[in-house]
């Protein structure tokens, strides 16, 4: 069994509720399956999200002059 710890998120209610939704077609708890998605989606987002920010702040940088 992989090691897991415990991460407090809050999520909006929509967000719950589809998690719930689909969970119960699974069979499995809400936070089961917000787990798996996080660790399969979480590499392409963060790179995803580091590049943005990586232009926006650059970008900035080089319209101030810095």
């Amino acid at each position: 069994m992989p090691k897991t710890s415990v991460l407090s998120v809050r999520i909006d209610k929509e967000t719950r509720e589809i998690l719930e939704r689909h969970a119960e077609l699974l069979q499995m708890k809400p936070t089961t399956l917000a787990a798996r998605v996080l660790k399969d989606c979480t590499e392409e987002w963060v790179r995803k999200y580091v590049k943005r920010v990586y232009s926006e702040v650059f970008d900035a940088e080089l319209e101030n002059g810095d």
